[in-house]
């Protein structure tokens, strides 16, 4: 993923749960980002979407992973493009 994928799936995650984000530093970022950014920016997207609109509250790294992973075998490809790799 990168800075600008993140900042996508931030800006929801602060719009969603504005009372949790709103507390969050720029280093909070960096470490959220530090650890999700091995996964595919599209997926993150759609596991933060997924999660904001069944939850009410703000979820854990650990369940944005798991449901970007959902998210990647569910579609099977990269960031819904329909592309997968070694194709």
């Amino acid at each position: 993923m990168t800075p600008q994928e993140w900042a996508a799936s931030y800006t929801l995650l602060r719009a969603a749960y504005p009372a949790f984000f709103r507390q969050f530093g720029q280093v909070d970022v960096q470490a959220w980002y530090e650890l999700l950014n091995d996964l595919d920016g599209a997926d993150v997207l759609v596991a933060v979407k997924e999660i904001a609109q069944a939850n009410p509250y703000p979820p854990a790294i650990a369940t944005i992973r798991e449901r970007a992973k959902l998210v990647r075998a569910r579609h099977g490809d990269v960031g819904g493009t329909g592309w997968r790799p070694g194709e």
